[in-house]
This record gives structure tokens, sequence and C-alpha cells, in this order.
């Protein structure tokens, strides 16, 4: 969020991009995935489109790139993390997989919320809001149980560098919505796709 304060949505996506070497070194350095070379120059790929597209961003700004470098590396180790968790914990079926998931993430959320917003404001925000702004509150709620409920699953059945190849290609759809030229930005999605075929063909 303040990441996105600074920055363009798109080169938040370069961020999270950027992310996916780090992911795919750690699956198979922590994780003990086997990683073909191809599979490594592909992840590479895209990384080097979001290199390319930030290097080339016209609203560059130094506090967002910092908060995006925060975004990419806490990116990298929630899903080195997770994927690591859920391997020791295969008898836990995707309900509870997803509640532990973001119960883990709650006391990080409540301390980054006292140190970087106004806490003395919120219980009277909380209470004159209105309506129709609480029923989108309510509403992004039950679509990121959807998020995290879906992404428990695929979690369970793909590498962390599968998981983090398909969230970032996912975003490419925002990227067509805001029809921005997309530049250095085609690599990515070009690498995320030979990742894909890459993986298809060793699981053949």
């Amino acid at each position: 969020m303040k990441a996105m304060r600074l920055l363009t949505v798109e080169t938040m996506m370069m961020f999270r991009s950027i992310a996916t070497v780090a992911v795919a070194l750690g699956d198979s350095l922590i994780l003990g995935s086997q990683l073909s070379r191809r599979q490594m120059v592909a992840c590479a790929v895209i990384s080097l489109g979001g290199s390319i597209y930030a290097s080339s961003d016209l609203r560059f700004n130094a506090r967002g790139y910092a908060w995006g470098l925060a975004y990419a590396l806490s990116m990298v180790v929630n899903t080195i993390y997770v994927k690591f968790s859920f391997e020791k914990n295969k008898g836990m079926n995707s309900w509870e997989k997803t509640y532990l998931n973001n119960l883990l993430a709650s006391p990080v959320i409540l301390l980054l919320s006292f140190l970087t917003e106004d806490m003395s404001s919120l219980h009277r925000k909380v209470v004159e809001i209105e309506l129709l702004p609480l029923v989108w509150v309510l509403l992004s709620c039950v679509i990121g149980l959807g998020i995290s409920f879906s992404g428990t699953m695929c979690r369970d059945v793909l590498s962390a560098t599968s998981f983090d190849v398909l969230g970032n290609c996912n975003k490419y759809l925002t990227l067509a919505f805001n029809s921005i030229v997309l530049g250095g930005a085609l690599y990515s999605p070009a690498g995320g796709l030979l990742v894909s075929r890459l993986t298809a063909k060793k699981k053949d």
C-alpha cells in the first residue's frame, strides 16, 4: 500500500516479477526443488523484463522504489516460507492451512499498522463509515478469502517457483485494463509462459 501511493501499478508489478528469480533460488536451495537450466533462464527473462521497464519508468520515486523493494523481498520470504510450512504439515486440509496462513500474518499487519498509520483516528473512522464504503470493504474481505483459499490449493500442487510465476502472469490482465504500452514488461509474461511450458514438458 505504501509503494502503491508513490508508484504506478505497472512498476509495482515489475517488483513482483523481479522477485521470481529469488524465489526460484530459494525453491532450489531451501525446498530442494530441481530446476533445469532452461527454467532458470526463463525466470531470468521475467526479471529482465521487469528491470527494463523499471529502469525506463519516468515516474521514478526513490521512496516508492524502497517500499517496492521491501514488497518484493517480503513476497520472496512469504512464498518460500509458506510452501515450507505446507510441506511440513501435509495432514492439514486447505481451510486449516488458509486459516493458519492468515493467522500468522495478522501480528505483522497489526505491527505495521501501529508503525505507519494514524491509529488514534481508527475508531472514529470505523464508527463513521457510510453504508456503501462498508459494503465495498466487506466485499473485499470475501474476495480476499476466496483468493487466499484458492492460493492455498495452488500451493499444495505447485512448486514455490511455479506458484510465483502464476501470481506474476495473472497480473498482466491488469496491464491490459490499464491500456499502457508495456515496453520491457512484454518479456515477463513471455518468460512466465516459457517456465510453464518447460514445467509441463518435465512432468510429461
